[in-house]
Formats: structure tokens, C-alpha cells, sequence
């Protein structure tokens, strides 16, 4: 009975301790009630990348770095902080400020369910959001990566609010540390391509068409397809023929790029198959990479020789 009680403690605290490798993914709406204290303040519904702490029996605190427009990636050089006592600002380098935005980024992407919940009145919940997506760590055990993220994320804020850049900076090197930690967790799911398909006319050539999707993490792949051509299923014979090809590409897109370096919040990088006309690129903080290829060019080698272009 004893060796099964020590079994069944040493189990759980395995579990938990795995289970802190990773933030856990949650929804905007978990968020609701510590957004709402920091009402009428620059971190209400701010787009960007957030720290809370948020305590179970008292205040929160929280850090942002906020992004010069909505519509693009790239982030102010301004950190701000917020507490029970005011906000705090703090200029830093843009290589500074990208490893943290880039941090809360790998850590949100390769988010993922407990093996087992944790449940306590007290404790310490912490939240981060890159953009539009959500997670958390509740108290986590000293010694995990989730342990080390809050303890660096703090050092964060308490550099910004006693204006001591000298602390800022000591920071760089767990959170480039970190950076590599959670990006070889890359879940394999988000990069599974999905295929969509809808309607769409286009203005150049007056015609009826399809437009075909296949999606992966921070990139699209588009086929237009013209009305008449267009067969039910096409859609799935597309994702069967270049779906593995694409996971690969868009592993690599994660493994290899910073939050900043591709710029649109929305769809960083586009690629529209047309064989009719010639090849071609645009990059615009607006719309990100976007580029026309051919059938032929896509294949992992060829695709990441075109990522490479995008991020020079």
C-alpha cells in the first residue's frame, strides 16, 4: 500500500510538472474580469502582446508592448507597465523588444491541455496574449519552463516600472534560452493544412471563379479556380497533393522567424498558385509576403528558398 501511495504521489507530480512544459490555451473570455480594472487605461482591449499577473487576493499587474497600427506587426519601442499604483513606460532597442514580443508568441503558439487540471483558492494566474490568442499558467512548480517564463516576464515589469534597463537587458539571454525551449515544441496540429473553398469573381479577367485555401500556420495557399472548372472535392485532391509539403514549409516559417519578421497580423505570408502569369513578390507592413508562384515551385526546398527572400 505504501509503494502504491509513493507511486501515485511521484505520478502527479511528474504529470504536473509536464504538464508546465507548456502554457495552457484559453479563450478571450477568461480574460473578462481583469480587463475590465484595467478600463479607461492604454491596456483595455490593446493590440499587442500582455503580461498579467493576476493574484487570487490582490491586485493585477500587467506589461504590454503594443503595435504602431492595427493592421501591422510592426511594435512600438515604448514598454508600458500598469499596477494598483499607475502605468510606467520604458524606450528600449528594437532587438530587446522583439525577443519578448516573439517570446509571449512561441509560448501562446505551442500552448496546450494539462494532462490534469490544477485546482487552489490561492495561487498566482497568468496570462499571455500574442495578438488575438490566449494562455495561461496557473502558479506554476519552480524549475518549469512556465516557472521560468513568469519569473522572467516579472523581471520584466519591474524593470519598466523602476526604469532599470541594465535588469531589462539581463533578460535577453533566458529569454532567447526560452525562445529555443518552446519552439521545439511546435505543435504539429496547427501546421495540419485545412482546406477551404469559396466564391469569387474576379475583377480582372470579369469571371466567376473559385478561390481554394489551403491553410497552415502564419501562411496561406490559394488556387483560383475558374466556376466551370471547378469539380466538388477539388478542395481535398489539393490538400491530399500538397498538404505535407506545405506543413513542412510552414514548420519551418515557425522554427525560423521572430513574431516581427513577418509583418501582417492576419496572414503574414501569401502564396497564390497561378501558372497563367509570371512570378512574382510584394512585402508590405500592411499585407505581409505575398507571392505568385507556379504548381511547380512548390515544394519545401523551393518554398523556404522563398521565406528566405520575404525576411531579408
Amino acid at each position: 500500500m505504501k509503494r502504491l501511495i509513493i507511486f501515485i504521489f511521484t505520478s502527479v507530480a511528474i504529470l504536473t510538472v509536464n504538464a508546465q512544459k507548456r502554457l495552457v490555451p484559453i479563450d478571450g473570455n477568461t480574460l473578462a474580469v481583469y480587463e475590465e480594472i484595467f478600463k479607461q487605461t492604454s491596456f483595455n482591449k490593446a493590440r499587442g502582446y500582455r503580461y498579467i499577473s493576476a493574484p487570487s487576493f490582490s491586485k493585477p499587474y500587467a506589461l504590454l508592448i503594443t503595435r504602431n497600427s492595427p493592421m501591422t506587426m510592426k511594435i512600438s519601442s515604448l514598454l508600458k507597465a500598469m499596477d494598483k499604483d499607475g502605468e510606467y513606460g520604458l524606450e528600449s532597442d528594437a532587438a530587446t523588444i522583439h525577443a519578448f514580443a516573439s517570446l509571449m508568441t512561441v509560448a501562446v503558439a505551442t500552448a496546450m491541455e494539462p494532462y490534469g487540471g490544477e485546482i487552489g483558492l490561492d495561487g498566482n494566474t497568468y496570462f499571455f496574449i500574442n495578438n488575438v490568442s490566449y494562455a495561461e499558467a496557473w502558479t506554476p512548480t519552480e524549475g518549469t519552463n512556465c516557472s521560468r517564463l513568469v519569473m522572467l516576464m516579472d523581471n520584466v515589469f519591474k524593470a519598466v516600472k523602476t526604469g532599470d534597463k541594465a535588469l531589462l537587458k539581463a533578460q535577453m539571454p533566458d529569454a532567447q534560452a526560452l525562445i529555443a525551449t518552446f519552439k521545439s515544441y511546435y505543435p504539429k496540429d496547427v501546421f495540419k493544412t485545412k482546406a477551404s473553398v469559396q466564391g469569387l469573381f474576379n475583377i480582372h479577367t470579369g469571371k466567376d471563379s473559385y478561390a481554394i485555401s489551403l491553410n497552415n500556420y502564419l501562411m496561406c495557399t490559394s488556387f483560383e479556380v475558374d466556376k466551370k472548372d471547378y469539380k466538388k472535392g477539388m478542395e481535398q485532391l489539393l490538400q491530399a497533393k500538397y498538404g505535407a509539403t506545405l506543413e513542412e514549409a510552414a514548420k519551418w516559417l515557425f522554427l525560423n522567424t521572430s513574431a516581427m519578421d513577418l509583418k501582417s497580423y492576419s496572414c503574414p505570408l501569401s502564396l497564390r498558385v497561378d501558372d497563367a502569369v509570371p512570378r512574382c513578390f510584394e512585402n508590405t507592413e500592411m499585407y505581409g509576403a505575398d507571392f505568385t508562384i507556379h504548381a511547380e515551385d512548390i515544394t519545401v526546398n523551393n518554398l523556404i528558398g522563398l521565406f528566405r527572400k520575404s525576411l531579408k
